[in-house]
C-alpha cells in the first residue's frame, strides 16, 4: 500500500498514476492518488482557470498530455473546449467568486477595461489579475501596492514553508494538514 500525501489514506499502487512523476517537471517521490488528483483537476476546470492548473503537491503546471491522461472524457472535453476559448482574441476569464465558478469571454479593449462583471451572478473580478476587483486603485497602482507585494511575498515564503515542513494542503477545505501518526 502507498500513502496519498494529500488525503494521507493508503491504496494500492492500482489506484495511482501509472507514472512515475505526476509531470513531466515533477521532481518530489510523492504521488497524489488518483481520486485527489481528479479532484483538484476537476475543481480547477469547472472553474475555467487553466492557468490554476497545477500538480496537487508541487506548484508544476499540468500538461495537455497530462490532463489528456487523468481527465476523464467530459472533463477533457470541457478542457479542450475552455483551451480553445482561451485563445479566442479577447480573453476567456473566470469569475472569482467563491460562489460561482462561471467563466466568460472579457475583451480588455472594452470601455471597462480590465474590470470585468460577471454575467452569471455580477461579481466584478478584475480580469489582469484574476482576482476580485481592487476597488479604489487601478491595475498599475495595485501592482505597486505594498500591501499587495507584501501579500504575494507572503504567500510565496507560505508555500515554501509547507513543502519543507511535508505539509499539504486539503483540496477539501484549504488548510495544511501534515500526517503524524498512522
Amino acid at each position: 500500500e502507498i500513502e496519498c500525501p494529500i488525503c494521507l489514506g493508503e491504496f494500492p499502487p492500482s489506484k495511482f498514476p501509472n507514472r512515475d512523476t505526476i509531470t513531466e517537471l515533477c521532481d518530489h517521490p510523492d504521488k497524489a492518488c488518483l481520486q485527489c488528483l481528479d479532484a483538484s483537476i476537476t475543481a480547477v476546470i469547472e472553474r475555467g482557470a487553466l492557468h490554476l492548473l497545477v500538480c496537487p503537491i508541487c506548484p508544476q503546471k499540468l500538461t495537455h498530455n497530462d490532463i489528456k491522461a487523468y481527465a476523464n472524457k467530459e472533463l477533457y472535453e470541457r478542457y479542450q473546449y475552455l483551451k480553445q476559448q482561451s485563445e479566442i482574441p479577447g480573453h476567456w476569464i473566470s469569475c472569482t467568486s467563491t460562489s460561482c465558478g462561471g467563466s466568460q469571454e472579457h475583451d480588455f479593449k472594452a470601455p471597462e477595461g480590465p474590470k470585468m462583471t460577471c454575467n452569471h451572478c455580477a461579481f466584478i473580478t478584475c480580469a489582469k489579475h484574476r482576482r476580485p476587483w481592487h476597488q479604489g486603485q487601478t491595475c498599475d497602482e495595485f501592482d505597486q501596492d505594498p500591501e499587495q507585494i507584501e501579500r504575494l511575498e507572503e504567500e510565496e515564503a507560505t508555500a515554501k514553508l509547507l513543502a519543507q515542513e511535508s505539509t499539504s494542503i486539503c483540496p477539501k477545505c484549504g488548510q495544511g494538514v501534515t500526517k503524524t501518526a498512522g
